[in-house]
């Protein structure tokens, strides 16, 4: 869990799957206004669609142009760790406050010191929780 006050009224996610942690997040945190989705499987959008209309949840969007000031960047075992963070490097980067954070698990296949890098240049306070295998800052 992270909390420490962060605003999460305008989330993203990318890399959602089947929208598991997106629902989630949206049924626990009623502040959240708008949840950008982005999922570059196409069978698993209508998963994402089923999902939150089964929780009555409609503030979501699939694979939109994000707006600005998003709060909360978020990916898991998706973006800088599967993918690149350079294919959405430009669209959070123009949508991203100086309040933004992001939270992410980066490397396996990707080069994770240059994940890092890329990461720390739009978000230029982070901090690395956990190197897998290794200590943080390792």
């Amino acid at each position: 869990m992270l909390s420490r006050g962060r605003a999460t009224a305008r989330v993203a996610e990318f890399g959602a799957g089947v929208g598991l942690q997106a629902v989630t997040l949206a049924a626990m945190n009623t502040k959240i206004e708008a949840l950008h989705l982005f999922e570059n499987d196409g069978d698993k959008l209508a998963s994402i669609a089923a999902l939150f209309e089964s929780n009555r949840l409609k503030n979501y969007t699939l694979n939109e142009p994000l707006g600005r000031d998003i709060d909360c960047f978020y990916s898991f075992r998706a973006c800088g760790y599967v993918f690149s963070v350079d294919e959405y490097f430009d669209d959070i980067g123009g949508a991203r406050s100086r309040a933004s954070w992001a939270l992410a698990d980066i490397g396996h296949l990707q080069d994770r010191l240059y994940q890092l890098a890329r990461l720390k240049l739009l978000f230029d306070k982070s901090e690395q929780f956990y190197a897998f295998g290794g200590l943080p800052n390792d």
